[in-house]
């Protein structure tokens, strides 16, 4: 782990510790640090508003997701819905926005390597605890309360590991150590769909030729706008693909009703339908467990919707498309490997809602990834 670091690159460092922190990391058994991470977190963001009070200036991608939490702010508001949940998502997605605005303007470089170092302690800490089995202690696991969840950092460390050592950042070894550490904590905790996604991620960076991994990317967002479609919305039976049927239970080791999520997005879609337009605004997990008995929709297209309609599932679709035009035109180097890595985390999440910050934070980076060429390009 390099910890050669300016005062600058420490203030946007501790940041983007305790904003990432206060996001990924269980510590509700431990308050001292849960309410640290919370106040320091809060802390970090007002000074990133009065940086931008102070500069007149804020990144384009900030003021997509703004626009994204302003609707579903007001959505969340009319619906009488949670709040604090909208709340605690927004203040973590505009601060991370804000401050690798800023940084990655001030040296490409040594974010990335800070961002590095972060995703490096969580993902360490949290295999140790694993090891140590304070999984009881801290009621779930230290980068989630379920072990599906836990696969959203490692995926974020991943591709933001594939990024520094493209950009000669970090070595090797520190890379393979970490996707063995991912793989391994996976595998450990049984998530068949974290654990694929971390490999697919590992064995990409590898790739040589760049149009067979622009060949990928395409297939990978063909299939789940195909599956999306289907299976999830038009509810077609994967009984008769005999593909889809390989790919579900020989590869992935899951039935075809993906350990019984088909029956949850049925009762999601029927419960989208009766609030098309603007959804239900933002729910805490009991509401998902009264009525589907888990604590999402395990769709994130399903849980977009259900947080506001399909003016919500709009916006989430503009920032998406708007991210990866913006990385396509700019023509970085290092925007094929963040961009599988968010084709990758949206593949996941067919089977899973994640952290709405890590799929921002994932989108930043795509958004953003010209901004890494600048400093080696000098």
């Amino acid at each position: 782990m390099d910890l050669r670091i300016d005062r600058y690159n420490l203030k946007i460092g501790m940041a983007l510790f305790f904003i990432l922190g206060n996001a990924v990391l269980n510590l509700e058994a431990i308050p001292v640090l849960h309410y640290l991470f919370s106040g320091m977190r809060v802390l970090f963001v007002g000074y990133a508003m009065l940086l931008v009070l102070k500069n007149w200036e804020v990144g384009k991608f900030t003021w997509l997701v703004g626009a994204f939490y302003l609707v579903w702010g007001w959505i969340t508001y009319q619906a009488q819905g949670a709040m604090n949940i909208w709340g605690s998502y927004c203040i973590n997605t505009i601060g991370i926005s804000i401050w690798l605005y800023y940084a990655l303007l001030h040296s490409p470089k040594d974010t990335i390597r800070i961002l590095c170092n972060i995703f490096s302690i969580f993902i360490y800490l949290n295999f140790i605890t694993m090891l140590l089995q304070l999984d009881d202690f801290l009621d779930g696991f230290l980068l989630g309360t379920n072990y599906n969840q836990i696969g959203s950092t490692l995926l974020c460390g991943i591709i933001t590991y594939s990024v520094a050592y493209k950009m000669q950042v970090k070595g090797l070894w520190p890379v393979l150590l970490l996707c063995t550490v991912s793989v391994l904590t996976t595998l450990y905790v049984g998530s068949m769909t974290s654990t694929t996604g971390c490999i697919m991620a590992t064995v990409f960076l590898f790739i040589p030729r760049a149009r067979l991994r622009r060949a990928i990317i395409i297939s990978l967002v063909v299939f789940y706008v195909l599956f999306q479609a289907v299976v999830v919305f038009l509810r077609n039976d994967l009984s008769n693909a005999k593909a889809a049927a390989y790919l579900v239970e020989d590869v992935m080791k899951k039935d075809l009703t993906f350990t019984n999520r088909t029956l949850v997005w049925l009762q999601a879609y029927d419960d989208v339908m009766e609030s098309p337009k603007t959804g239900y605004g933002a729910q805490d997990p009991e509401w998902f467990n009264d009525r589907y008995e888990v604590k999402s929709s395990h769709n994130i297209l399903l849980q977009i919707m259900l947080y506001g309609g399909y003016i919500l599932l709009g916006l989430f679709v503009l920032v998406i498309c708007i991210s990866a035009v913006h990385a396509m035109k700019g023509q970085s180097p290092y925007a094929q490997y963040i961009g599988f890595g968010v084709c990758t985390f949206f593949f996941m999440m067919i089977m899973e809602t994640y952290n709405l910050t890590l799929i921002f934070y994932t989108l930043c980076l795509l958004f953003y990834s010209q901004n890494l060429v600048e400093e080696n390009e000098q």
